[in-house]
């Protein structure tokens, strides 16, 4: 007679338990039973790219009792994260992966999985990076205010979600195609302050957009702005210290010194103005001599001291104005003032002029302008309102609260010393119904 026994063994090396009969007189196996194999590991996976998404796909398995895929993915090599699983049958073998970061490399693998819940081991594995070819739009608004020897550039922020940064492009002649600066602060770093420039040249400046796919949008509007040629001024020529009678009813003389570099005589009178309120040349024009005694004519002007707005106190005066071609120039020398003030002083930090009350609204432009770290804001009230003057940045976030209080009527002036990083900011003059904004500009 046969001798049988059972057995449950690995029979056909697919890792699951099978049950089995051994027939010694025969010498034969019969399989009865499969008591939970596993299915194959889907083969030939392989993907494709788009934007923000990629599509992978494999074969299809061919197990009688197949239930589903299940797809594994993530950033890092050999992923164990189920994100997804498929519900068409055996022959669902594509899955569209989104949304995506474009220019991220995801990894990806399968499974399958059988009605007894088994699941196989994984496929192969792939790995792709999603892009798209769609380039940002060009940044709009670009502005250029010049300074001493650098240019501030500022323009309005992308809003693609995929943007990386913006390259910045300038030189001596429209159209420049060195590319001179990006930045690194993301989308809403749109100010960029370009130094080492030359006082007196014109420089042209454009702007793109790249986002991370390496995508570059076409160029922002083109600026162009000339460099304030900085010239040497002496007030009160001949004079040492440069004092300033702030009870003078009289003149102050400046000379603009002519140099290797700059000619004074190519100045026009008409546009200097000088101290913080710009008093212009009292005599509508102004004389040519050798103010230094260097051999050389200068240009000597003269303005009202009383117009000035120069502070008690105050150690340096500027002056600024355009030559005869229209370049801008700038100047400052270091002075003494005597005699008392021209102002008095109100509470938390607002000083009064002791002038007339004005007829209207108005706000000033701060000056100086860029500064740093302290420029003077001043502002004129016809009547008696509650005041507020506050900074904010170019994203609308209050940045300081230089005025909220009452103050009566009469031209005012404050000091703000600026505790924030460099670049353009919005002031704002809040008196009853009238409102004014203006810009300055902060270089540290």
């Amino acid at each position: 007679s046969n001798s049988y026994s059972v057995v449950a063994a690995d029979m056909n090396g697919d890792g699951a338990l099978d049950l089995a009969v051994a027939n010694y007189g025969s010498n034969s196996v019969s399989i009865l039973k499969n008591l939970g194999n596993r299915p194959d590991p889907p083969q030939n996976l392989g993907m494709f790219v788009g934007d923000s998404r990629l599509t992978i796909a494999w074969d299809r398995n061919t197990e009688s009792d197949f239930l589903r895929y299940r797809i594994y993915g993530g950033t890092l090599p050999h992923p164990t994260t189920q994100i997804d699983s498929t519900n068409g049958g055996i022959g669902d073998t594509v899955k569209v992966i989104a949304p995506l970061t474009n220019g991220v490399t995801y990894y990806f693998r399968v499974t399958a999985v059988n009605t007894a819940g088994k699941e196989s081991g994984f496929s192969n594995e792939v790995s792709a990076i999603p892009w798209d070819y769609v380039p940002p739009a060009p940044p709009r608004n670009l502005t250029a205010i010049p300074g001493n020897g650098q240019v501030v550039l500022t323009w309005n922020k992308n809003s693609e979600p995929d943007f990386l940064r913006y390259l910045i492009y300038g030189g001596t002649s429209p159209g420049p195609s060195e590319r001179i600066d990006s930045t690194t602060g993301g989308i809403a770093d749109t100010t960029k302050v370009i130094t080492g420039l030359v006082n007196g040249t014109t420089y042209y400046f454009h702007v793109i957009a790249v986002d991370v796919c390496r995508n570059e949008s076409g160029k922002s509007n083109e600026v162009s702005v000339t460099l304030t040629i900085v010239v040497m001024i002496d007030v009160k020529p001949g004079s040492t210290p440069n004092s300033i009678n702030l009870k003078s009813n009289g003149v102050t003389p400046v000379a603009i010194l002519t140099t290797s570099i700059f000619d004074a005589k190519g100045v026009d009178p008409l546009t200097v103005r000088f101290g913080p309120k710009g008093a212009k040349e009292s005599h509508g024009k102004g004389h040519i001599e050798d103010a230094n005694g260097d051999g050389i004519p200068d240009m000597v002007l003269h303005f009202k001291t009383q117009e000035t707005g120069i502070e008690s106190g105050q150690t340096v005066v500027m002056l600024t104005g355009k030559t005869l071609t229209g370049r801008d120039i700038i100047g400052k020398d270091s002075i003494v003032t005597v005699g008392g003030s021209l102002h008095k002083s109100t509470a938390e930090g607002v000083i009064e002029d002791d002038v007339d009350i004005p007829t209207s609204y108005s706000l000033g432009q701060n000056y100086p302008n860029p500064f740093n770290p302290t420029t003077t804001i001043r502002f004129a009230l016809p009547k008696a309102s509650h005041v507020t003057l506050k900074v904010y940045d170019l994203l609308g976030r209050e940045m300081a609260a230089i005025v909220s209080q009452e103050l009566g009527p009469g031209y005012f002036m404050v000091r703000w010393l600026a505790d924030v990083p460099s670049g353009m900011y919005i002031y704002r003059l809040q008196a009853g119904e009238f409102a004014e904004t203006k810009k300055m500009i902060l270089l540290h």
